[in-house]
């Protein structure tokens, strides 16, 4: 059974200048939901957020309100501002008739203090979303420092967030495994095609190095990928 159409998969589907048209054309080819799955960093752009105005469901992400714990947990690109992002999501809000569930990454040693859930939960209840989906590092990473928060730790989130928050284990869910199949698959394919450091996956794949360590790290165990270190810097390759 298919739920939703969903865009996602080896990029930030909001880069693309013709999404809007496409779930246009979507939703005159089929009922099905639409759900656009983004880090959310782009919605101070009037035309991003009229991009996304037809899809039914909307799944940014937000790790982070402070700017050295963004800048710790997402490494952005220089002009990113989390400012900017926050009223990008809240004007997003205030313009979007669909659903709207944020999505949390909780990193033990790097957002998982109170103080910094305290913040993360204020600007969440500003921005108001339908859903708060928790979730943290459930598979190995390849980044030693990125580990996996404890539940505790979650379920203090969970508290702090508000009722329409949930925990979530994002990589074992039936809802994410295709997209996690097809990332997977991806990283691969560029990876046949020459070896690559974890900050070429991350921007290639159009996630953050924390989301590619996941994937890098799955990969690995699964026996797919290998990693090697040519004048100290790690390579993957197939």
């Amino acid at each position: 059974k298919i739920d939703f159409i969903t865009f996602s998969g080896s990029g930030e589907p909001t880069l693309n200048s013709t999404l809007g048209l496409m779930i246009g054309r979507i939703k005159e080819m089929t009922a099905l939901p639409v759900a656009v799955l983004t880090n959310g960093t782009l919605f101070y752009l009037p035309e991003v957020r009229r991009d996304v105005m037809e899809a039914d469901v909307i799944v940014p992400s937000l790790d982070a309100v402070t700017p050295e714990v963004f800048e710790k947990i997402n490494r952005p690109h220089p002009s990113l501002d989390i400012a900017q992002i926050v009223e990008g999501l809240k004007l997003l809000r205030q313009e979007f008739r669909g659903q709207i569930w944020l999505e949390v990454m909780v990193v033990k040693g790097i957002n998982d203090s109170i103080e910094e859930l305290k913040k993360l939960g204020s600007v969440i209840s500003e921005i108001n979303p339908d859903k708060v989906q928790i979730n943290s590092v459930f598979r190995p990473a390849a980044e030693q420092h990125i580990e996996s928060a404890h539940m505790e730790s979650l379920e203090l989130a969970k508290v702090l967030f508000g009722d329409k928050a949930e925990i979530i284990e994002e990589f074992r869910s039936e809802h994410h495994s295709a997209v996690v199949d097809d990332i997977k698959s991806s990283i691969i394919q560029l990876l046949k095609r020459r070896p690559c450091t974890m900050g070429d996956i991350s921007k290639s794949m159009g996630i953050h190095e924390s989301v590619a360590s996941q994937y890098i790290g799955m990969l690995i165990k699964e026996g797919r990928i290998k990693e090697t270190i040519h004048q100290g810097v790690k390579f993957y390759q197939t």
